[in-house]
């Protein structure tokens, strides 16, 4: 049975992610990160490239799901809205449409 991932299992995981993440910007190299970690390079290399990616996926994901529920809920307001005031429309059109008195025959304006 393979070895758990250290990085994963870590209680500092959050800032190795995050010196993983900045490596670019920070410029700092595997070696400095393993130093200040005590993982060894490719043990860091296999961390990023195998699990923190995926992570990042994930939350991608996560994110864009949560957005399309928001979306959804915000159309059904705005539709809910519409209606209500397609009805008030329509009902106010009505009270001007004459009405037949059953009794008499004659049109008339309710």
């Amino acid at each position: 049975m393979p070895r758990p991932c250290g990085p994963c299992s870590d209680p500092g995981r959050n800032e190795i992610y995050r010196s993983l993440l900045n490596m670019a910007v920070s410029n700092e190299s595997y070696r400095t990160i393993s130093n200040d970690f005590g993982y060894t390079e490719s043990a860091l290399k296999r961390h990023k490239s195998n699990h923190l990616v995926i992570d990042l996926d994930d939350v991608h994901l996560v994110m864009v799901e949560a957005k399309e529920r928001e979306l959804s809920k915000i159309r059904e307001r705005e539709l809910a809205k519409i209606e209500v005031e397609t009805a008030k429309t329509i009902s106010g059109r009505l009270e001007y449409v004459p009405r037949r008195d059953e009794a008499t025959g004659r049109l008339h304006k309710s």
